[in-house]
């Protein structure tokens, strides 16, 4: 399996794994945009929106990358995340981490 096809397959895995936990879940396939998946979860249970790179390694995802996935995040209203395969003893795991809120004026802020 290629690349490219190892990274959909997992991409439709994170997709099956939050639509379980009840988020709406919408896939960008093929758009090159800054986020693999947009999840929403309902407003009846405190509504938010969640702009997800989905990679099969952690690291895969560079500086200007999170950089410009946190800044759109931020101007939509939503949050960060990064959705990455655990570790090759568990490497059907599908682990989910919130990322660095985008800070307008320069400042650190972090993800709750």
């Amino acid at each position: 399996m290629n690349a490219a096809r190892r990274g959909a397959h997992f991409e439709r895995r994170v997709r099956r794994h939050l639509e379980a936990a009840g988020w709406y879940v919408v896939r960008m396939a093929g758009s090159r945009g800054v986020a693999d998946l947009l999840a929403l979860r309902p407003a009846g249970t405190s509504a938010e929106v969640r702009f997800m790179q989905v990679k099969v390694r952690k690291h895969a995802l560079g500086p200007k990358a999170r950089e410009a996935l946190a800044k759109t995040a931020w101007y939509a209203g939503g949050t960060p995340w990064l959705a990455y395969r655990g570790p090759a003893a568990r490497r059907y795991a599908v682990i989910l981490e919130a990322l660095p809120v985008f800070a307008e004026r320069g400042e650190e802020a972090h993800a709750e």
